[in-house]
């Protein structure tokens, strides 16, 4: 059991994917095996880091795989979530007045 944990821990940098790398993009894991660090989605979302350390601490926020202290977030769990807070205003009742 250690030894699988320490044998995943040692590739986390090859699973990490970077924003943007046309590597990652062309044969590599899919999207659900793919992660991304903190500081990965704290650029991609405009937020600091310590927002998401916070959303941990208050478990808000997308799901997240902590490996010792190396924080990862599934790319398929932060692309749902940008997916549902999508807001579509054509489409939204509030506001709109007849």
């Amino acid at each position: 059991m250690t030894r699988d944990l320490l044998s995943s821990a040692a590739k986390l940098p090859d699973l990490v994917a970077a924003e943007g790398n046309p590597a990652a993009a062309q044969g590599g894991p899919p999207d659900d095996e793919r992660f991304l660090s903190s500081s990965d989605v704290a650029r991609r979302w405009g937020l600091s880091i310590r927002t998401l350390e916070g959303w941990r601490h208050r478990k808000q926020g997308p799901p997240f795989i902590r490996i010792n202290r190396v924080v990862l977030y599934r790319l398929s769990d932060v692309l749902a979530l940008e997916a549902a807070s999508r807001t579509d205003p054509a489409r939204s009742s509030s506001g709109s007045r007849p």
